[in-house]
């Protein structure tokens, strides 16, 4: 992210009148940098009223049986007049197979979650992972970080199964 020009900025997420499922919590740095727990009850996912567009209660249940959700708020450098940034989100589950069913349904209500917005989301395992921005303007200059994310931990997981399959 930082070859692109995306960094992270605490003092700056406290600023934007959004993303408040992160402003709660202090953030764990991982390899330093910050991200922060999230509980399924504070995530966008779980907050909007989706439940109309849910066909049934299986569907609430598969994404509440996520078992963690990491998030890291990023924004474009050097700050231009707009400020773009948005939000990368790590949803980790049991299984390949809980995972698969929650990236079905969040690819079913994304639009409706994060709506006037162009989320991005790919599954690696037994994780999903959630691209989201609060503008419009915003969602079309975090695809390059989408595709290098997805094409890096898709390289990662054929190399790991490679690995395993020695």
């Amino acid at each position: 992210m930082n070859s692109e020009k995306w960094v992270h900025d605490n003092e700056r997420l406290h600023s934007v009148a959004a993303y408040n499922e992160l402003k709660s919590g202090k953030p764990k740095l991982f390899s330093g940098y910050p991200f922060y727990s999230i509980q399924y009850s504070e995530s966008e996912v779980a907050r909007r009223d989706i439940s109309r567009k849910f066909d049934n209660e299986t569907s609430k249940e598969n994404l509440s049986k996520v078992k963690s959700i990491w998030s890291y708020f990023y924004r474009k450098d050097p700050q231009e007049s707009t400020n773009p940034d948005g939000i990368i989100e790590q949803w980790e589950f049991e299984s390949t197979a809980h995972a698969s069913k929650a990236f079905n349904e969040i690819k079913a209500i994304g639009m409706f979650v994060f709506f006037n917005t162009q989320p991005y989301y790919f599954q690696n395992g037994n994780y999903v992972f959630i691209f989201h921005t609060r503008a419009m303007a915003f969602s079309f200059e975090q695809k390059s970080i989408f595709e290098k994310l997805e094409s890096i931990s898709t390289a990662h997981n054929t190399t790991q199964k490679k690995n395993r399959a020695r």
